[in-house]
């Protein structure tokens, strides 16, 4: 089957241009950030967006200061033809369709195509994938991204980042909601690249992954000496003053020490064991994937600290909800995976981006990347990620476990854990979407947990292992769930 392919091209200041569309939202402007990045005078950081959806084609300006132009009439939204003329502020470009050899690539990793102007010209399929550094904000309501985080433009994505620049010159303390997988972390350092903060520290601790034992000294701190055996330890609070501290999984922290984090909340100092108490200046971000609404109502998560923390509360959203960033997360992990490895490998397909796009990923943007990485390493050199490869993959691994639970590591499930049947489309795309509405997370993580304390006699130290938790994880999850352990061993 031959497809057509809408190609963006044209020449400005000495330079040429040339672009290929994708299926989805193609956004235009002068942020690296941008799949069609403009960078010259006039064009707004994000000036107008272009979308492609079924072969049909339209332009919609964003509110850019100079405007979008189609065939010289200044638009707000428009319909698009072959062979109409673009100009974002004064940068015109010509709308074409070819058909080629590789014109069912979706994203295509190959060689520069042409040369001319004063740096020359490598076609695009998706994005510019240049990195660029972190940098401070030019204005004062822009936000900052990671420079190897890729933000999104979906709806979704655009409505959360218009609630972040409100909050880029406060010092609010923050909750990030959202489920495993999702970007939280990434989300947090945006945050903290967005704020006056910038130029100190982030620190991270993820409160679900250190002992229980370990936690209070790791995020405290500890004065040397002070039982046998004991270094000092600063403790991260004190390791980001001046910045952000980041804690992941805050739904996980056990009940004695969430009292501790709240005094020091309230009073803005610190007192590390056997040491003076010593003021703070540090924001606090958190994160869980974890319903505080249930975790409170049982008792497992204090109320006076769940509204100490959540000054602000942001649910970054699951990837099922924003699927019009699928296509430029995998042309960014294809392209990062395929040039750190120094695979040689021409692209991956129209057809195996749709199968990306249908599926639900249970386990977000990270099952996403993990899912790419495999792709790349299976895909033969000179060849394509084809329809083939994706939907044997996707049928080898979600099909093993229909959801990728991956919190506190719990990310492979139990060895030999049968599920039930998976459906699988016509089109060779696995999991039935629709399936999504009643699926349940947690009655999952609780069949996980059963399995493995069953098949290990309900001994904890190896179920844990089997699970990839700490002892004090699997304990939580035993209370979370009410579960016995003397009567699953006996089942």
């Amino acid at each position: 089957m031959t497809h057509s392919r809408w190609i963006l091209s044209g020449s400005h200041g000495g330079q040429r241009y040339r672009f290929r569309l994708i299926e989805g939202g193609n956004t235009v402007g002068s942020r690296r950030q941008n799949q069609i990045c403009l960078e010259t005078s006039g064009i707004s950081k994000h000036h107008a967006v272009l979308r492609l959806k079924d072969g049909r084609l339209t332009v919609e300006d964003l509110a850019s200061k100079n405007g979008t132009y189609v065939n010289g009439r200044r638009v707000h939204r428009a319909k698009l033809e072959v062979g109409d003329e673009l100009a974002f502020a004064s940068l015109k470009l010509r709308l074409e369709q070819t058909a080629s050899e590789d014109a069912q690539l979706a994203v295509s990793l190959g060689s520069p195509l042409l040369s001319g102007g004063e740096s020359g010209l490598q076609e695009t399929s998706l994005m510019d994938h240049r990195g660029t550094a972190a940098q401070r904000p030019r204005g004062g309501d822009d936000l900052v991204f990671p420079a190897s985080w890729l933000p999104g433009e979906s709806p979704a994505m655009v409505e959360l980042f218009a609630q972040m620049r409100s909050l880029a010159s406060s010092d609010l303390p923050v909750l990030i909601l959202g489920e495993t997988g999702v970007g939280k972390e990434g989300l947090a350092r945006t945050l903290h690249l967005s704020s006056a903060r910038s130029e100190g520290p982030f620190v991270a601790i993820n409160c679900a992954a250190i002992p229980e034992e370990l936690l209070e000294s790791e995020l405290f701190g500890i004065g040397a000496g002070v039982a046998t055996g004991v270094g000092g330890r600063q403790g991260r609070f004190l390791e980001a003053q001046g910045g952000t501290l980041f804690l992941d999984e805050i739904g996980d922290m056990p009940t004695a020490l969430q009292a501790k984090l709240l005094r020091v909340l309230q009073e803005g100092e610190i007192q590390p064991l056997g040491l003076r108490p010593k003021s703070l200046d540090v924001r606090v971000v958190a994160a869980t994937h974890d319903d505080l609404t249930v975790a409170m109502a049982s008792g497992r998560f204090r109320r006076d600290l769940f509204y100490r923390l959540a000054g602000v509360a942001l649910h970054l959203p699951p990837l099922r909800q924003r699927r019009d960033d699928i296509p430029a997360l995998v042309a960014h992990f294809l392209t990062a995976f395929a040039h750190g490895s120094g695979k040689d490998i021409r692209g991956l397909t129209v057809d195996a981006m749709g199968l990306a796009v249908e599926q639900p990923w249970p386990g977000n943007v990270r099952q996403l990347q993990h899912a790419v990485e495999r792709w790349v390493h299976r895909c033969p050199k000179h060849q394509v990620v084809d329809a083939e490869l994706v939907a044997v993959d996707l049928a080898a691994t979600l099909g093993t476990a229909p959801v990728d639970v991956e919190t506190d590591g719990l990310d492979e499930g139990v060895e030999g854990l049968e599920p039930g049947p998976t459906p699988i489309h016509s089109s060779g795309a696995v999991f039935d979407p629709e399936a999504l509405e009643s699926l349940d997370l947690a009655a999952f993580e609780e069949r996980l947990v059963r399995e493995a304390l069953r098949r290990t006699g309900g001994h904890l130290t190896q179920a844990a292992e089997a699970l990839g938790l700490s002892r004090q994880a699997l304990r939580r999850r035993l209370d979370r769930y009410g579960l016995n352990r003397d009567e699953i061993r006996g089942s």
